[in-house]
């Protein structure tokens, strides 16, 4: 019985291919954790109320935050639109952004992964707009 190198070159692709379909759940990174909000925050499409808040990330080649009351409301699943690394220092944050009289979530960043997560929030120049409407109306 001979081996052709065709029939080993197949055996090897099948196997390569197996590999990575049975490692693709092992390369999803996941974190966990809780943070708390003192005010209304707005996150993408989504307005939370103060409270404490649970929070697991998901990545499989693209980051979704699960997010989940303490309390056991019903929680809510942001995509975040870009993944930026951070140096191992950086601390687990939740960075704000006040625009107008409202908050809004920027970014989340992980330490355990070295990672900001960013998320959408409306553009700037509407409330720049309206903020130098408001200006020039006080202004005497």
């Amino acid at each position: 019985m001979s081996i052709s190198i065709h029939s080993v070159k197949k055996a090897l692709i099948a196997a390569a291919a197996t590999l990575l379909m049975c490692a693709s759940p092992a390369l999803a990174q996941e974190a966990k954790g809780e943070f708390v909000l003192a005010k209304e925050v707005h996150w993408g499409k989504v307005t939370l109320p103060p409270g404490t808040y649970n929070y697991s990330l998901q990545q499989n080649g693209f980051a979704v935050v699960f997010l989940r009351p303490v309390e056991g409301a019903p929680g809510y699943m942001l995509m975040a639109k870009s993944i930026s690394r951070v140096e191992p220092s950086n601390p687990d944050s939740l960075l704000l952004e006040r625009r107008g009289d409202k908050w809004f979530v920027s970014s989340l960043t992980i330490k355990y992964l070295n990672e900001e997560l960013f998320f959408t929030m409306p553009p700037v120049e509407r409330l720049e707009e309206s903020h130098r409407k408001m200006a020039s109306m006080t202004t005497p």
